[in-house]
């Protein structure tokens, strides 16, 4: 369930919404940087810093990419998530608003899915849903993919982004939608489920495994290991020991 009064009025990409994410140290699009294979790594640790940086500063570090992708994306995610709706069958959907879970954490999904409402009017069980449009060649090996975990192996960024999301909001599934404009809508809307519980056999084993239930407990893990060093980072700086 989620609170709602973590649902903020911070629309993506607004000014206001960059400012709210300046020195965050843990959002959706970003909690891959620490979740490299063998550790935080030079990766998580330079992210760590920068987020040091920012924290200290009040200056953001995010650099403003303009690039032929990015511009791509941009312009047909909104299409990506109507299209979305319609097969699925989903009428309302609570779009791209910023959840402020703490003062180092957030997320921005680009949509919720309201499922209910508690009886006691303050919280809401909700599913999370996230667009991606990439061009031709990123979203053709995506498209490919056959499970989630495939996904995870080809697009580790966008897989980490939807676990955060669900982990974020306290919900037990989540959605990613992968589309492009210029094939037919068989071949160019790609949806995955994400779902907590979600079972495989161990192939070595034979035993049966929760994947994603696994690399949760191993963000959380990694969000307290990065939050360590964010801390003492911080305080050496400002006390020069």
């Amino acid at each position: 369930m989620l609170l709602l009064s973590k649902i903020s009025n911070l629309e993506m990409h607004s000014p206001e919404w960059k400012a709210a994410r300046i020195g965050r140290l843990f959002t959706s699009s970003s909690i891959h940087y620490i979740m490299g294979k063998e550790g935080l790594g030079d990766t998580g640790m330079t992210y760590i810093r920068r987020k040091v940086f920012e924290a200290l500063s009040g200056v953001s570090t995010d650099k403003e990419i303009d690039t032929d992708a990015v511009r791509w994306g941009l312009v047909y995610e909104p299409d990506n998530c109507r299209k979305f709706c319609a097969k699925m069958g989903i009428e309302f959907l609570v779009t791209q608003k910023m959840i402020e879970v703490s003062k180092e954490e957030s997320t921005t999904p680009d949509g919720l899915i309201v499922r209910k409402y508690h009886t006691d009017g303050l919280q809401v069980d909700v599913t999370t849903f996230e667009a991606k449009c990439y061009q031709a060649d990123k979203f053709m090996k995506c498209a490919e993919c056959d499970t989630v975990q495939d996904v995870k192996k080809v697009d580790p960024s966008a897989y980490y982004q939807v676990l955060h999301q669900m982990m974020a909001v306290d919900c037990l599934n989540g959605f990613l939608s992968y589309y492009h404009p210029d094939l037919p809508l068989s071949a160019g809307l790609k949806i995955f489920e994400f779902r907590k519980m979600q079972q495989e056999i161990d192939k070595k084993t034979g035993k049966t495994i929760y994947p994603i239930i696994e690399d949760l407990k191993l963000m959380n893990e990694r969000k307290k290991e990065a939050l360590v060093h964010f801390e003492r980072i911080k305080n050496k700086l400002l006390t020069g020991q």
